[in-house]
């Protein structure tokens, strides 16, 4: 009986605590159920949180791209050469408009320092240049456009107009040269001034041959005036002459 008793007690123990394992299981699923719940929902936020940003940084990334695609199309199709430099000189950029406008080729010229674009005494000059700006900020060339010559790749020269300007890429100081042959437009101001030389020449000589004109004129109006003081003179020479004769004839008919 002492035995059966305790084991009788314990399933009683266990019959009335039952309850509250269950409830005591039940409360600690449900709180499991809610933290699972909350990290969820606080990972959907993360997420959502990750896309949107993911998405914002992708935008801007390909607004990036678009725009240095639209910047490189504009630099490749503008028919002026555009030459990019660093602070020490060496060539960054070169579009194909420069290409064609000194006989180089990007690859060619890339890396290598400006001045061997220029003729002496540009090209001895040039570094000089750029340390006093880069030293001073006095500008000589920067910001101000001007007319200088290039120099090809095969070594002829050429009369050439251009603009520098500076510019701050990521914290480095670089330099933009828009460049453009006016070997043309130089040939027509040198034909327009011979042309403008000529006319004046012609109308110098016109009023030279005017001159002249008018004193061949006034000389032939000398000479017929003093023809025509000649012509009574002799008339006059020849009325006395017949009067003379004729009175010594009468004269000598009287006797």
């Amino acid at each position: 009986i002492n035995k059966v008793f305790p084991a009788r007690q314990f399933i009683d123990m266990r019959k009335s605590i039952l309850p509250e394992v269950f409830l005591a299981v039940a409360l600690v699923l449900s709180i499991g159920l809610i933290v699972i719940i909350v990290l969820w929902q606080r990972a959907e936020n993360a997420t959502s949180a990750l896309k949107k940003e993911v998405t914002i940084r992708l935008n801007a990334e390909q607004a990036v791209k678009d725009r240095e695609a639209r910047t490189l199309v504009i630099i490749n199709t503008v028919l002026d050469g555009i030459v990019t430099i660093d602070d020490a000189g060496l060539v960054e950029t070169f579009n194909p408009a420069a290409e064609r406008i000194f006989d180089y080729m990007a690859d060619e010229i890339i890396g290598q320092n400006v001045k061997m674009l220029m003729p002496e005494p540009y090209q001895s000059e040039h570094d000089g240049h750029l340390h006093n700006y880069l030293s001073t900020g006095t500008a000589k060339i920067i910001g101000i456009g001007r007319e200088v010559v290039g120099r090809r790749k095969d070594g002829s020269t050429f009369p050439m107009a251009l603009a520098v300007s500076e510019m701050s890429v990521a914290g480095r100081r670089m330099f933009t040269g828009i460049v453009r042959d006016i070997t043309e437009r130089k040939m027509v101001e040198e034909k327009l001034r011979e042309n403008h030389e000529q006319l004046s020449r012609s109308l110098s000589d016109a009023g030279e041959t005017r001159e002249l004109l008018e004193q061949q004129a006034s000389d032939m109006i000398q000479l017929a005036e003093d023809q025509a003081v000649l012509k009574e003179t002799a008339e006059a020479a020849n009325q006395a002459k017949s009067e003379f004769l004729s009175s010594m004839s009468h004269e000598l008919r009287t006797p």
